[in-house]
């Protein structure tokens, strides 16, 4: 099976994913400081700022799609000391992709339990003017 470009590609294209991710976690924990804070000015240039990162995020997948399609194959095709040097950069993304999502995912409990009050603090204005 072919290749579908050199190794030193997919190692590039896996070290920029890890890397994106990385940057990614960082604009996380800035908005997780800038929910807890109300800086709303801060907030607005992270969602600009990510919407960036996920662009960039997206090129890469894209490269990298031609190897995830055919890795099960391609992999065989390694030597091992190949197989570990690329086994070990998707575990890597694997770990801050994982760290990631969680802190994504308490952001989105921020952001809904944040909702959640202004609606209960709504209610109250509404029920208090009846």
């Amino acid at each position: 099976m072919d290749m579908p470009g050199s190794l030193a590609d997919l190692r590039a294209g896996l070290d920029r994913q890890r890397e994106l991710y990385r940057r990614m976690f960082s604009h996380a924990v800035r908005q997780r400081d800038a929910l807890r804070s109300g800086d709303t000015a801060a907030l607005l240039t992270i969602v600009e700022e990510k919407r960036s990162l996920l662009a960039a995020g997206e090129e890469v997948d894209r490269a990298l799609a031609p190897w995830r399609e055919r890795w099960a194959g391609l992999r065989d095709q390694l030597d091992a000391g190949e197989r570990a040097a690329v086994d070990s950069r998707v575990a890597q993304v694997e770990e801050v992709l994982r760290a990631l999502l969680a802190l994504e995912e308490e952001c989105t409990r921020m952001v809904e339990e944040g909702l959640s009050a202004t609606r209960g603090e709504i209610q109250k204005v509404t029920d208090a003017r009846k």
